[in-house]
């Protein structure tokens, strides 16, 4: 028996194998929360498409998408147009809680949040901490008053969901969106491959010596 392995044979097994990757940004398919709370404006998720009513303060919003990812990131506060709560989802005297729900597993590098602060001006400031999937990270002070990104580390975490719990520090938090940098989770090597690929190269071997015994 002349068994050999080929490049094709051996570019399957590469294939197998983890490789590297570019990170890159990628979007949920749904999201999951309470909805926004009304103050002097309404901050509802409003173009929310899930189940749930976006129109109601508190409501609990599934299975769809809305404000948080429509790739509007605000750039001024929640007072700075009269009439208009731009495009931010706040919460009153709520820690909100959102489940993000990817459809596959992803390794994640990071996730950054698009928060308002004004110093406390009408109940408004930097949240204190986030906490995703068990994991809290103190939100460091924003030096100014204006909007600010806040990006938690998530280490390379694999999985196909991740929940951010929000901590506020005075009435409300303010939020306009949130993005995710991740790249496709490794594809696992088979336990057998190895033993596999050493049996091939001793089938080989016994091969070539039966050959030259001859």
């Amino acid at each position: 028996m002349n068994l050999k392995i080929t490049a094709a044979t051996a570019a399957l097994f590469g294939a197998m194998a983890p490789h590297a990757l570019s990170a890159a940004t990628v979007l949920p398919t749904s999201y999951d929360m309470p909805n926004g709370n009304s103050g002097f404006f309404t901050y509802f998720d409003d173009s929310y498409n899930g189940s749930g009513n976006p129109s109601l303060s508190g409501d609990q919003l599934s299975g769809g998408l809305g404000q948080l990812t429509d790739g509007t990131i605000a750039t001024q506060s929640w007072n700075s147009t009269a009439g208009s709560h731009l495009p931010y989802v706040g919460w009153l005297n709520v820690d909100p809680v959102i489940t993000f729900n990817f459809a596959t597993n992803l390794s994640f590098n990071s996730m950054t949040f698009y928060f308002d602060d004004t110093n406390g001006v009408g109940g408004v400031s930097q949240p204190a901490s986030v906490t995703v999937n068990g994991v809290n990270q103190i939100v460091p002070t924003n030096p100014g008053s204006t909007p600010f990104s806040f990006t938690f580390d998530l280490n390379g975490a694999t999985t196909n969901t991740l929940t951010a719990s929000i901590t506020r520090q005075t009435q409300w938090v303010f939020l306009s969106e949130v993005t995710f940098d991740a790249v496709p989770a490794p594809i696992p090597v088979p336990a057998a491959l190895p033993m596999l690929l050493a049996g091939l190269g001793g089938l080989g071997f016994m091969s070539r010596y039966r050959r030259k015994a001859a």
